[in-house]
């Protein structure tokens, strides 16, 4: 099954249930895969999104970086349903079965670090939508598998995480936050 797809240098990636699929541009006749996998992407791809040049891919098996010349590589090992990344602050979040992790990319390592992570345990997220507050602070919306809302307000000095569930008036059940402007 398909769960995300996004168009990264013109072309488009279809995350399935079989791994990561490109868009071929080389195709001389419909004959040959409009798709075709991805090498070393053969697990659930859940989510992409798009930072600094690179496209970021949420798995079962962790989370990824591809650069613009196909070089994949692996950030973390913590699956990643929801994968976001936040302009503003030059931030990465993704977000699964082991909660909310905030990675930042440190230059003098030359690699992306989980800054730290968010309520990990006994949640399982599965959308995540962010926006800037008008005070400047991230705020990060992420539905879940039976276990309601969950906001998270980013601050200079702390992160607050709140929930809102049936003692909230939310029904029991799959939930998905929808960003409205």
């Amino acid at each position: 099954s398909v769960n995300s797809i996004y168009e990264y240098k013109d072309l488009l990636f279809v995350g399935t249930s079989e791994g990561l699929f490109v868009q071929n541009k080389q195709l001389a006749d419909y004959t040959e895969p409009l798709f075709i996998p991805v090498e070393h992407l053969r697990q659930a791809v859940w989510s992409m999104d798009e930072g600094n040049g690179s496209l970021f891919i949420g798995t079962d098996d962790g989370l990824y970086r591809m650069q613009a010349n196909r070089k994949i590589e692996k950030i973390s090992d913590s699956d990643a349903r929801c994968v976001s990344f936040c302009t503003d602050k030059n931030a990465l979040l993704a977000a699964g079965t082991r909660g909310l992790s905030y990675f930042e990319y440190i230059a003098e390592y030359g690699m992306w670090v989980n800054m730290f992570d968010v309520m990990a345990e006994n949640y399982s997220f599965n959308r995540m939508e962010t926006e800037t507050d008008t005070a400047g602070r991230l705020v990060v919306w992420l539905g879940t598998n039976n276990q309601g809302y969950v906001r998270v307000l980013f601050n200079d000095s702390d992160t607050k995480a709140e929930v809102f569930n049936e003692n909230n008036g939310i029904v029991e059940g799959m939930t998905s936050p929808l960003k409205y402007n």
